[in-house]
Formats: C-alpha cells, structure tokens, sequence
C-alpha cells in the first residue's frame, strides 16, 4: 500500500498537533489551576522577602545568636527554596496548559506592570 504525500502530512499534523481543551469546563479547570499556581508563587516570594528582611534585620542588629541566629538562616533558605520550586511549578503548568490548548493569553504570564509617570 503506497501512502500519498497529503496523507502523510496530513498524518503528522495529526500527531504533531496539541489537543484542544474546547470544553468550557476544561478550560475553566485550567484557569483556576493557573491562578491558584500564580497566587502559591507570590504567597512564596512574600514569604521569602519577609524571610530575608529578618536576616538583614539580624545581620544588622548583631545581637542574635545560637538557636535564633540558626533558625532565621534557615528560615530564610527554606523560603527561598520553597520561591523556586512554586515557580517551578507554575512554569511547568504553563507548559502542560500550552500543550492542552489553552488559550496563550491564559498561559503566559503577566507582563511587568509599568511605572506611573508619578513615581
């Protein structure tokens, strides 16, 4: 059996091409999921900026040290940490989103807000 070259492209488009979340449900489940992602990763820097203004604090005040001194280090790598895996997390839901279909303006993420001419 000889196979036409619009049947073979036609083929490849077929497996090359994403499956589409046309389902309203779908793409309202992908859209929760993506702000829920978006809201853990800024919860997550929050808490990381908090984290490292107790270990400026700490460092700039000297007085802290042992267990405390201790625990505001480790706070502070573990915030850290916890910041990088939510954005991890949140790139790889974008691309699993990008893969099902899902709008681009849903997918991608925000861009910076500018700066008003007042500041």
């Amino acid at each position: 059996m000889r196979w036409s070259p619009l049947a073979l492209l036609l083929g490849l488009w077929l497996v090359a091409a994403p499956v589409r979340a046309g389902d309203d449900a779908q793409l309202a489940s992908w859209k929760q999921r993506l702000e829920q992602a978006e809201a853990d990763l800024v919860r997550s820097r929050e808490h990381a900026a908090a984290a490292h203004a107790a270990y400026v604090q700490m460092r700039h005040d000297r007085s802290m040290r042992g267990e405390e001194k201790a625990k505001i280090i480790a706070e502070r790598a573990n915030s850290e940490h916890a910041a990088a895996d939510a954005q991890a997390r949140l790139d790889a839901l974008r691309e699993e989103a990008r893969r099902a279909g899902v709008p681009p303006a849903w997918v991608l993420p925000d861009p910076p807000a500018e700066a008003s001419p007042d500041s």
